[in-house]
C-alpha cells in the first residue's frame, strides 16, 4: 500500500499537522516529511490528534524526534484534540513536560 502524506496546513507561520487514526512506526517517514521542509518558515507547530485513536511507543518516539529537530526557542509545539486514551498514554510518558497538550485549538497561543 502506498504511503499517504499527512494533511498539513500553514497559516501565518503556524504549521498544523493532522495526525492519522494510529500514530506508529509505519508513520515515521511520513510524519517527518510533514514538518521538515517547513521548519525554516514557521514559528509554531500544532499537532491535531482529533482523528487519532491510538499512539504506540514508536509514535511517542516520532514526537520526540520532532522535538529534536526544532529550536524550542524559535518554534513552539502544541498537541490538540487528544482523546482520553491517548491522553493517558501522554501522562504516563510525560509528554506534557515536553509539549503543550491542550483540549482544543482554541487553547493554543498564537505567538
Amino acid at each position: 500500500m502506498a504511503r499517504q502524506p499527512l494533511q498539513t496546513t500553514i497559516d501565518n507561520g503556524v504549521l498544523t499537522i493532522q495526525c492519522p487514526k494510529k500514530l506508529n512506526f509505519e508513520m515515521t517517514q511520513t510524519f517527518r516529511e510533514s514538518y521538515q521542509k517547513h521548519l525554516p518558515d514557521i514559528n509554531q507547530i500544532v499537532i491535531d490528534m482529533q482523528e487519532t485513536e491510538w499512539i504506540e511507543s514508536s509514535g511517542i518516539g516520532l514526537l520526540l524526534l520532532l522535538n529534536s529537530h526544532i529550536d524550542p526557542n524559535r518554534i513552539k509545539v502544541s498537541i490538540v484534540n487528544v482523546n482520553p486514551t491517548v491522553e493517558k498514554i501522554f501522562l504516563v510518558s510525560h509528554i506534557h513536560r515536553i509539549f503543550k497538550v491542550v483540549k482544543s485549538r482554541n487553547n493554543v497561543d498564537n505567538n
